[in-house]
């Protein structure tokens, strides 16, 4: 019989924050041990602990130890988890445990997957079962019974076959295994095991373990995780009309053949799908002076696979992008253009042309989007009772002073325009609503008077605007 993921936290050192706080303060306080221990009891103790696993003091979380009880694991997972040698076991033994009334297993997500496989892996179970029982029966013919019997029929038993497991470990030891089983690149049912028992004692020890663990759990992981897991169930009681539905709904979905939804979804992707690119710029590397160069971090490493411009891997198979539209956007003030040209040249199946924005392009992002800076302080001073005009000519000045100002200092794009606009109209802002004005016209000769100064002066301009 198939047999699932259950993971308990029975037993852990009472308030082991507090004390892990207690052993460190320890170490450097004159106080008796009554006096400390009044202290650390009286006082919250989250940003010490804070303060001790930045700075990397890491022997006083060794007194805060927690005790799990699993099942559902299979055997193989059992022999990679004891590798962790600081840590205490009792794990069910197959030698005073006779398992001729049947065996659990588990079922690997990659064969359970595929019906044939399937079917294969159940029959072979179904096999060893048998065996086991044959052999545990003609050593009892021959006088061998129970635990000696067996400890020699228990060879047949695979490696899938369930155990039960006891682990104690302290909360440093802790923090290396959530290190190395939670990381995507861990096996699967070791890993589902550890973000399990991470999940129960970031309840008890939150700061301890804040930073354990995988920072986001991938997509992949979330689904391996609800196959693996019990779900979870809540009893609730409601009226008939809310029932029905309910249980419309329940029924509905197990009519829908998702191996049609994904082929139907990554067709749509593949033939009408736009990607939009933030932080387009983070792709070439900081360093300057080592010339273009990528970045295997941070939003780097995720936007690489995804402009790769030809096949990207996801949850649902490989997705062909030769017709999906990318658009990207990024600031470019620690890196030019350009210097993106020898990344995407290789990665896109086209001619790769970048081109900064000119002028008309900030005269087109001042009035054409829909929530446009200008609408917006047109919004602002409204709400006032003003009402805030801007002449054609003003717009004219507003862009050519953001390109100008892009051009003689860093680049940072549109984003320009938020200093410039602010810059322009501080003085009205700061006045409101103590200002009986209730018409402001902004004009082009306006503009290049209010911003004449700044622009000219390239040291305010670069930290003005």
């Amino acid at each position: 019989m198939e047999s699932r993921l259950k993971v308990i936290l029975l037993k852990h050192t009472p308030d082991p924050e507090e004390t892990v706080a207690m052993a460190a303060k320890l170490c450097y306080s004159p106080s008796h041990i009554e006096a400390l221990k009044e202290k650390t009891a009286a006082k919250d103790q989250r940003k010490f602990v804070e303060k001790l696993m930045e700075m990397g003091h890491l022997s006083p979380i060794e007194h805060a130890s927690f005790t799990f009880a699993v099942e559902g694991i299979s055997r193989a997972c059992s022999h990679q988890l004891v590798r962790h040698r600081l840590a205490s076991y009792s794990q069910q033994s197959q030698r005073y445990v006779s398992e001729q009334s049947g065996f659990d297993y588990v079922v690997p997500p990659s064969i359970k997957k595929d019906h044939e496989l399937a079917h294969y892996f159940e029959e072979f179970m179904g096999k060893a079962q048998e065996a086991y029982n044959h052999v545990a029966r003609r050593l009892g013919d021959k006088g061998l019974e129970g635990e000696e019997a067996n400890q020699d029929a228990r060879f047949i038993l695979p490696n899938a076959c369930e155990t039960k497991i006891i682990i104690t470990m302290n909360a440093r030891e802790l923090l290396h295994f959530f290190r190395q089983r939670c990381c995507n690149r861990a096996q699967w049912e070791i890993r589902a095991m550890a973000i399990e028992m991470l999940r129960l004692v970031k309840r008890t020890a939150p700061t301890i373990f804040s930073q354990a663990g995988p920072e986001e759990m991938p997509a992949e992981l979330q689904e391996l995780l609800s196959q693996t897991l019990p779900k979870r169930t809540k009893k609730r009681r409601v009226t008939v009309r809310e029932a029905h539905r309910l249980l419309t709904q329940e029924e509905a979905q197990k009519l829908v053949d998702m191996d049609e939804v994904v082929s139907e979804a990554r067709s749509r992707a593949e033939n009408s799908g736009i990607v939009f690119l933030d932080e387009i710029d983070k792709i070439v590397g900081s360093d300057a002076t080592a010339g273009p160069d990528v970045s295997r971090e941070g939003v780097q490493r995720d936007l690489l696979p995804v402009v790769e411009g030809s096949n990207v891997m996801t949850k649902y198979g490989m997705v062909r992008t030769d017709h999906v539209l990318f658009i990207a956007a990024g600031a470019f003030h620690n890196a030019k253009p350009s210097d993106l040209i020898p990344e995407l040249q290789g990665r896109f199946p086209i001619r790769v042309e970048l081109d900064a924005l000119t002028a008309d392009d900030f005269k087109r992002i001042l009035v054409e989007p829909e929530n446009s800076l200008v609408k917006q302080y047109s919004a602002l001073l409204g709400a006032e009772r003003v009402k805030l005009v801007f002449a054609p000519d003003a717009i004219e000045a507003i862009a050519e002073t953001a390109n100008l100002v892009n051009d003689r200092t860093e680049n940072i794009g549109a984003r320009r325009l938020h200093t410039v606009m602010n810059a322009l109209l501080e003085d009205y802002m700061f006045s409101l609503p103590a200002s009986r004005e209730r018409r402001i016209e902004i004009t082009g000769t306006y503009v290049r008077e209010k911003l004449k100064g700044i622009v000219e002066d390239k040291d305010l301009s670069r930290y003005i605007l």
